[in-house]
C-alpha cells in the first residue's frame, strides 16, 4: 500500500465517517475537512501552476490552436489558447498529447 499525492474522494469519505472536522496531514499538505450543516466542506491546499515552456509535442497535439501561455502544476499543465472559438473547436491528438514532454 501506498499514499498518492492526493486523493480526494478517500479524504472526504474519511471525513464523513469520523464526523466532518478533521485536519488530515498529507503528502499534498493539510486538508482540513469541515461539517456544514451536513455537508463535509474540504479546503485544498494552494498550488498555483506556474508559466514554463510547452512540452515537446504539444504544439502539434494541438494543431490549428495558438498557444498564449502554458501553466504547470503538480499535477497537470494550464494551456492558454488564443480565443474561445479555438477551445470549442479543438480537435487535440489525445496520443501526441499523452506522448509530449517537458525537455530534460
Amino acid at each position: 500500500m501506498a499514499e498518492v499525492d492526493l486523493c480526494g474522494h478517500a479524504t472526504l469519505a474519511a471525513a464523513h465517517v469520523l464526523g466532518g472536522e478533521q485536519g488530515f496531514t498529507t503528502r499534498s499538505g493539510v486538508l482540513t475537512c469541515t461539517n456544514d450543516d451536513g455537508w463535509v466542506l474540504m479546503d485544498f491546499p494552494a498550488d498555483p501552476p506556474e508559466l514554463t515552456d510547452p512540452p515537446i509535442g504539444l504544439a502539434e497535439a494541438l494543431p490549428h490552436a495558438t498557444i498564449k501561455s502554458v501553466s504547470r502544476g503538480r499535477f497537470d499543465y494550464l494551456i492558454e489558447l488564443g480565443s474561445a472559438a479555438e477551445v470549442r473547436s479543438l480537435r487535440p491528438d489525445v496520443q501526441g498529447l499523452t506522448q509530449s514532454r517537458h525537455a530534460e
